[in-house]
This record gives structure tokens, C-alpha cells and sequence, in this order.
């Protein structure tokens, strides 16, 4: 799913697969495997606005493509976890390949909801980063079973 008035990412972020066949985020593999991820998977824009959603992460926070594409991260992300948010992007946009951790984003109905989140970067043929890349999985039922042990 593109967002509305959005164009798909270059073809100038194409990475060689295993069989050395360029891979690019508009190539036909990669939106089968984008959208068919039972993850949630979401690309950004370096200023972390949505560009492209797959249907997983849009039930899981509850917000349609469209309403994602009107907004950045820091839009859904729990407030507590907003810089955390800010320090992983300035680390993959540093160099750093893969960044993973938990964290909260704020679902459509308002509530909390905990995921667990690998976020990497796409760059060039140059080196240079064009985007931002999510995996995120819901972690909210483990969050509650570790809180309920602690009690």
C-alpha cells in the first residue's frame, strides 16, 4: 500500500539478493513479501513520515494507509518513548545497520500498545539513506504476563 500522492521509493535503493538479482522496494518480491508479512512492516521517510504501510501494521495500531500517511512515527509512539524513537534514527542514520528494542505506540482507540521493534535503514548505491524500515510485532499480552510475574 503506497500512500495517497506518494510515489513508490527509487529503484536507486536496489540491494542483490541471495541469487544477486537487484532487489528494489517497487519490485514485484518485495511488495509480495512486504505486504504479505504477518509482521507489521512500514517504510518511512527520513523525517519518519509513512510512506508505505502493510495491512498487518494498519490492524495492528488501527489506523487505515491513509491515515498513516497523513502521519510521522512520533505521531503513534507513546510519549514516553518519543526519544528513545529520535536516538535509534540518529544511530542508523550514523551507520549503525539494525536497531531493535520495545516500544509503545498509541493505538487509534487510545490505548497503549506494546510492540517489539527492528527498525533499519535503506540506502543508495551510494551509501546514502533514503529510508527508514519497520518490522514491528505486537508484544502487549507478553508485556501484561511479565507485569502480572513481577506483582
Amino acid at each position: 500500500m503506497f500512500c495517497m500522492n506518494q510515489s513508490p521509493p527509487s529503484t536507486a535503493s536496489s540491494h542483490p539478493d541471495a541469487t544477486g538479482a537487484e532487489l528494489a522496494p517497487d519490485d514485484a518480491i518485495f511488495r509480495e513479501l512486504f505486504e504479505g508479512a504477518p509482521i507489521g512492516m512500514a517504510l518511512l521517510a527520513l523525517d519518519e513520515r509513512f510512506l508505505r504501510v502493510n495491512a498487518s501494521f494498519c490492524r495492528m495500531v488501527g489506523y487505515s494507509n491513509e491515515e498513516l500517511c497523513q502521519r510521522t512515527a512520533e505521531d503513534i509512539t507513546f510519549e514516553d518513548d518519543i526519544e528513545t524513537g529520535r536516538q535509534l534514527a540518529k544511530t542508523l542514520l550514523h551507520g549503525t545497520a539494525r536497531g531493535t528494542g520495545d516500544k509503545r505506540y498509541i493505538h487509534k482507540n487510545g490505548k497503549p500498545l506494546w510492540v517489539s521493534r527492528t527498525a533499519s535503514i535503506i540506502r543508495n548505491e551510494k551509501g546514502e539513506a533514503e529510508h527508514f524500515l519497520l518490522m514491528v510485532e505486537d508484544i502487549s499480552e507478553r508485556k501484561k504476563s511479565e507485569e502480572a510475574l513481577e506483582k
